[in-house]
């Protein structure tokens, strides 16, 4: 005997299989834009805070000038990973570790289905 709602799947051609696949792909696309956006935000709001920072830091009279050092080797740094200007360095940061977080949550959401949790 077939149900309401599976009465209606077949009358559409989708089997039970083909339905489980497409909730998979959402969940899947769902989790893998969100992980990627954060991925990309958190490098940039850990580089940013840190300089602005160092900033507030060389008002202070005595490490102001260990700040100022300090500010000027981190772009030194940013402008080495992006061919000279440390915006771009710092784009380039967050575009990785939005791959490489990317690629941690398909391995994650991969595991689980192997597992048979999906």
């Amino acid at each position: 005997m077939v149900r309401g709602a599976d009465k209606d799947n077949l009358a559409l051609g989708c089997d039970l299989r083909e339905l489980q696949t497409i909730r998979m792909m959402k969940i899947f696309v769902k989790s893998l834009l969100v992980t990627s956006a954060l991925s990309f935000a958190a490098p940039l709001l850990l580089i940013g805070a840190s300089v602005i920072g160092l900033a507030f830091v060389t008002h202070l009279p005595v490490i102001g000038d260990y700040s100022r050092l300090i500010i000027q080797q981190v772009l030194r740094v940013l402008a080495v990973f992006g061919n000279g200007d440390a915006i771009q360095g710092v784009l380039i940061i967050g575009l990785t570790c939005s791959f490489v977080g990317g690629l941690f949550d398909t391995y994650a959401l991969y595991s689980r289905y192997l597992r048979g949790d999906m």
